[in-house]
């Protein structure tokens, strides 16, 4: 029973109805391209599948038939019929928009906007006066949905810009309108109300589908001329010429590589991407309805039609136009054996192709001395292609008529074999422009130059003769580089796609990064120069070529360069074609080169080119050949005459025309079945991974390793981040850090970013994520057990690593880093459970590791200073803090102050983090503290707040006040503001060390003045980088309160004995006398939002006790009482401790309290700082 394909094809070049839209041009081309692929390639390939057309509702949509309802009614009535064995296919080919989100859609819309798809109605109003509505992606998300409920395999291909940028350049066709201002009632979606809050949430699980988009989130979608002039959308023209040059068997992966490196040159800044889960981007396109590679065509003589001999391929199989050249076949007897049909002397006659149609081309038999034959025609025979056309490079002459005359004679003057002119504007590759007395070979898309121009500087020569030769030259070198570019598979060739794979493997700063059969999200690979002692460092380059198939074979790599240089790599010593044995029964067989620099050349870094792109041409085939053939030396330095080294066969003579252009009246002895390969060095996820040993280190990758476990067991890997890993719903990345997912602040300071292993950037390319398979024994990972990875660098200063796993409900902290002996140790301490997939029985554990940026103006937490310090703190208008160390400054300015204010940390901070606030409270009451206040001087006292005893502290401060001139009865106001431990800190000094002669007012936040419920500081701090990684918390936390607890979490870990509910310390300052000094206590209640309190319907359970037993397991209880979440806290500290001072003191305490903040938002939130500036500016 045939299989079916449900196609719904929509495109639309009229939008002359839609407000800012304008017409495009080639849309309905792409989907009359791929409506007749549909019909002749796939629906009638074997009788296996099935074109489904439903009379009731039309499956092509183009311009008027395109409207809002209609794409609509295609999906529900027409697509929702596919059944589990069945192929869905939606294509999109027109404007692409943006609208602003409904609030509900906040959480998953980090620019709070919608992409919308322009439909022919889009935007204009119905016979009620109801505006009609873009196409909105949650939308297109929903319909979807509703298709993926029987599990079809399902693609989704969108031809539009994605983007809010404006155009660059008003000549270009983009396929971008102007964004819908107003936001849209959510009445008017097409989804109900239940299924807005499904969508939002963070366990939200996307319909399973594949998605290939025409262009990067911010590129756009741009319009192309095609070989025959007709315009067409430039990602859909490349997506048909990739299917059509390759018969079959292409993955989604590698069809995306091919479409990237053909349009290479051809239009700048698009880069098509795909979408999908890793094991479905290994599929067939279209899940092989179109059918695998075929060894031969078969041979007919059509009486009825066509009256000549046909063979049952065409331009969808992959026979190209006889307007680029000339095609030709071995013709054999059917019934051949595979392997005869590579040996010419068993071949009955040659064909050549002389009319390609859709799926048949017509040809014309020749005996060996090249004068037509015929046969039998009453039998059939089978066809192998022995020789394929190297198409012409057509250029259009444009400019100045003086320079144009000068460069069409010398033209039509020269022998030119590789560059036609073409005959209409619209059908040329490229124009070659003669402006103000320079010629420049420039793209149609957008006039961008290829090369520079000739002169490169103008002169008062202007145009010659000479030039024009130059010129013209540089058009010929550019016609051979996009030859060999475009050289692909053979249709008829035995080896198949995947048989034979190349992996280019990238080192940076000792770290890999390699590429084979791309796996995620699909752009070229990114390298960069390092800085190393004070120098740039180029990053280093390798490829291995693995042999998978039962044959043997030969393969040689060739470069070809942005500079248009064309050259046998240096990989490997050969520089003919090298042997690769056919795969063994155990083990591989693999050819791996030698690792060489990668780099830019000099020339284009003295113009300011920083971005250089290489492209690895792997050639494979059945028999030896001479790749260097097809060598030629970069722009400007003439290639040389000799080329031939005499080996005979096919593909030698392909190689050998690819350069000279010229007939050679050698009889081949065989016909070679080969293949090619370009890789524009992709990220890849290599399969599996490696097993953890027991006692000794396993390498993941170059300068990474594994340390042994006793008891845990699993596979690892480190891979890619995924394509979506920037949408919230992905579950990846924590929404935390997508917030402020930039590379710098308006300060200066750097924010969070994955972490690379292999340090690469480029498009989705960091290797970033650990996943573990195959696992047992999970629980077995520890505090005291972890496991660890071993990084061969240390981290740069303020940078700190967080492992964070999704789990299905939470984002969970896993464990910390910290550099031991010039190198990074990663300790992962807990796993969540793993989640299943497709890839595991047991499922697999994905781990993200987050850099975060922890910059501090002096200190560094963990850091060894010279504790304890007292500085003057400076605090810009932008809250930037920096610090006066020089004690001769410092006592002068102690001396000259009559107001000063001390700020004292707590335990896990320093006073950086909360200086910032003094410049902050100008936002909500339009004065600084400092102002408002009064105060003539801010001072900072930094101590060591882990090991050393609270007392201890309090004596450090009064020496260092002492120490600066502020002794007891100083005669000046010094009031503190302390945070968290730090108040109790300030109290024992003032209680206890005679500070009470020192200070006149005390303001304490956050201060647990009758003890802390937290047993281990590192049990409070996973609690709370949990609740900020969740968004548990009331108050939403700024990226920074991450970066400091972390800070803390590598530097620390020890018990807070002091701090403890009844600790000795607690009890005795109980009882200290009343030092008559005035104290202020600013108390947060602002915890845990009340639903993460409630207990769940069905789970007995609420989210923070779920949260807290994933993060501490059996061990919980030990942690922290659970009681204390629900009662008044500020996360850390409860309200009673907070506020737990004797009221009979004099002056009385003074209480404000509830303040809407928690512990960490003290110093960042308008109620702390409003609470501070009524602590500290309000008459008492």
């Amino acid at each position: 029973m045939a299989k079916k394909i449900y196609a719904l094809l929509v495109g639309i070049n009229d939008y002359s109805k839609v407000p800012d839209a304008g017409n495009l041009y080639g849309c309905i081309n792409d989907i009359e391209t791929v409506e007749k692929y549909l019909r002749n390639r796939i629906a009638t390939e074997n009788g296996k599948w099935k074109l489904v057309e439903n009379p009731e509702v039309p499956w092509k949509l183009t311009d008027s038939l395109a409207t809002r309802q209609a794409i609509i009614d295609g999906f529900e009535k027409h697509l929702c019929n596919a059944d589990s064995d069945d192929v869905v296919l939606f294509y999109y080919s027109g404007h692409g928009s943006q609208e602003p989100a409904p609030d509900v859609f906040s959480s998953v819309e980090q620019d709070g906007n919608l992409e919308t798809f322009v439909c022919y109605d889009s935007r204009t109003y119905d016979n009620d006066n109801n505006k009609i509505q873009d196409l909105a992606d949650k939308e297109l998300n929903y319909l979807i949905e509703k298709v993926a409920k029987k599990d079809p395999h399902i693609l989704v291909i969108l031809d539009s810009c994605h983007s809010g940028t404006a155009t660059r350049d008003p000549e270009v066709v983009e396929r971008q309108a102007n964004p819908n201002a107003k936001v849209r009632d959510l009445k008017d979606f097409i989804f109900p109300e239940e299924w807005v809050n499904k969508r939002v949430r963070r366990d939200y699980q996307r319909p399973r589908h594949i998605a290939i988009s025409a262009c990067r989130d911010f590129q756009k979608a741009k319009e192309h001329a095609g070989t025959n002039g007709q315009s067409r959308g430039a990602f859909s023209y490349f997506l048909t010429e990739a299917l059509q040059r390759t018969n079959g068997g292409l993955s989604y992966a590698n069809l995306v590589q091919d479409i990237n490196a053909l349009i290479t040159g051809k239009v700048e800044d698009q880069s098509p991407q795909i979408e999908g889960a890793a094991e479905d981007l290994r599929e067939a396109f279209l899940g092989g309805a179109a059918g695998e590679p075929i060894n031969y065509f078969t041979l007919t003589y059509n009486q009825e039609e066509h009256h000549s001999w046909v063979i049952n391929g065409g331009i969808l199989h992959g026979i190209r136009p006889e307007s680029e050249g000339k095609t030709s076949l071995a013709i054999f007897s059917q019934g051949t054996k595979l392997e005869d049909l590579q040996e010419i002397d068993k071949a009955i006659c040659n064909a050549e192709v002389t009319q390609v149609m859709t799926e048949a081309s017509k040809v014309v038999l020749f005996d060996e001395n090249n004068e037509e034959i015929n046969l039998p025609q009453e039998q059939a025979y089978w066809g192998v292609i022995s020789d394929i056309p190297l198409p012409n490079l057509k250029v259009f002459f444009t400019g100045d008529e003086a320079g144009k005359s000068i460069v069409i004679k010398e033209f039509e003057k020269s022998e030119n074999k590789f560059v036609a002119t073409a005959d209409l504007e619209e059908n040329a590759d490229y124009y070659l422009e003669a402006d103000k007395g320079q010629y420049w070979i420039t793209q149609p898309s957008d006039h961008k130059p290829l090369v520079a121009p000739i002169p490169e500087i103008p002169d008062k020569q202007g145009y010659t003769q000479q030039r024009a030769k130059q010129i013209i030259k540089r058009l010929e070198h550019i016609a051979r580089w996009k030859n060999i570019l475009e050289l692909k598979t053979p249709p008829t060739s035995q080896i198949k796609p995947g048989d034979v794979e190349m992996k280019v493997i990238l080192t940076s700063r000792s770290e890999e990064d390699s590429s084979k059969d791309g796996i995620s999200r699909l752009s070229a690979l990114s390298a960069e120069y390092t800085f190393e002692n004070n120098k740039f460092k180029e990053p280093r380059i390798k490829i291995k070529v693995t042999n998978h198939c039962d044959k043997d074979v030969y393969f040689q790599v060739l470069e070809l360069a942005e500079d248009y240089e064309i050259q046998v790599t240096k990989f490997f010593n050969e520089r003919g074609s090298i042997f690769l044995p056919k795969k063994p029964d155990r083990g591989e067989s693999c050819r791996e080169g030698k690792e060489l620099e990668f780099f830019i050349p000099d020339n284009y870094l003295r113009n300011g080119i920083r971005k250089f792109d290489d492209i690895y041409k792997l050639i494979v085939s059945t028999r030896d050949f001479d790749a260097s053939l097809l060598e030629q030396r970069e722009l400007d330095i003439p290639p040389p005459t000799k080329r031939s080294v005499g080996l005979s066969g096919t593909l030698n003579r392909l190689m050998d025309r690819v350069y000279t252009r010229k007939t050679r009246e050698v009889v081949d002895e065989y016909i070679n079945n080969w293949m090619t390969q370009e890789v524009k060095v992709t990220l890849i996820k290599p399969p599996g991974g490696v097993e953890i040993k027991e006692s000794e280190p396993t390498r993941l990758l170059t300068g990474v390793n594994l340390q042994g476990h006793s008891s845990f067991k699993g596979k690892f890997s480190i891979n890619p981040l995924p394509p979506i890993s920037r949408d919230p719903n992905s579950n990846v990345i924590p929404p935390i850090f997508l917030q402020d997912q930039t590379t710098v602040l308006r300060d200066g300071r750097r924010l969070p970013e994955p972490y690379n292993f292999n340090m690469t950037r480029g498009g989705g390319g960091n290797l970033s994520v650990l996943e573990i398979v195959d696992l047992k024994n999970r629980e077995s990972v520890t505090p005291e057990n972890p496991i660890k990875l071993i990084v061969e660098r240390r981290s740069l200063s303020g940078e700190h690593i967080l492992p964070v796993a999704y789990d299905g409900e939470f984002f969970l902290p896993l464990g910390k880093a910290k550099t031991v002996n010039g190198k990074t140790e990663i300790s992962i301490e807990r796993l969540p459970e793993p989640i299943t997939d497709s890839r595991s029985l047991q499922g697999s554990i994905k781990i993200l590791f987050q850099k975060i940026i922890y910059e501090s103006a002096g200190k560094g937490l963990g850091a060894k200073f010279s504790y304890p310090l007292l500085r003057i703190a400076n605090i810009s208008d932008t809250g930037r803090v920096t610090y006066n160390v020089n004690s001769k400054e410092i006592r002068e300015k102690v001396a000259s102050a009559n107001k000063i204010l001390l700020y004292i940390h707590g335990i896990t901070g320093d006073t950086e983090t909360l200086l910032p606030s003094v410049q902050l409270t100008a936002e909500f009451i339009g004065e600084s503290l400092k102002e408002k206040g009064k105060y003539d001087l801010i001072l900072a006292f930094e101590y060591e707040s882990i090991k050393t005893k609270i007392q201890q502290s309090a004596k450090d401060l009064k020496q260092r006040l002492e120490e600066v001139g502020l002794t007891a009865n100083h005669g000046k106001q010094l009031h503190i503001v302390a945070h968290s431990m730090g108040g109790l800190v300030s109290r024992a000094f003032i209680e206890q060390e005679g500070g009470n002669e020192f200070v006149q007012h005390l303001v304490m936040l956050g201060t647990p003045n009758a003890g802390s419920p937290w047993s281990q500081i590192q049990d409070w701090v996973f609690t709370a980088l949990g609740i900020g990684l969740n968004q548990l918390s009331s108050v939403a936390w700024p990226i920074n309160i991450i970066s400091g607890l972390l800070a803390f979490l590598e530097a620390n870990d020890d018990a807070l004995d002091q701090m403890k509910y009844q600790s000795d310390f607690m009890q005795s300052i109980a009882q200290n006398n009343d030092p008559n000094v005035q104290y202020t206590i600013i108390a947060g209640d602002r915890s845990i939002r009340p639903e993460a309190l409630q207990v769940e319907p069905g789970k007995n359970s609420s989210k923070i006790q779920r949260l807290m037993r994933k993060l501490f397991g059996s061990a919980v209880d030990n942690v922290v009482n659970m009681a204390f979440f629900n009662q008044p806290n500020d996360i850390a500290v409860s309200l009673e401790s907070m506020t737990s001072i004797s009221t009979q003191r004099n002056p009385q305490p003074r209480i404000i309290s509830p303040i809407a903040c928690d512990h960490l938002t003290y110093f960042t939130s308008e109620a702390g700082l409003l609470a501070l500036v009524q602590a500290l500016c309000e008459d008492l």
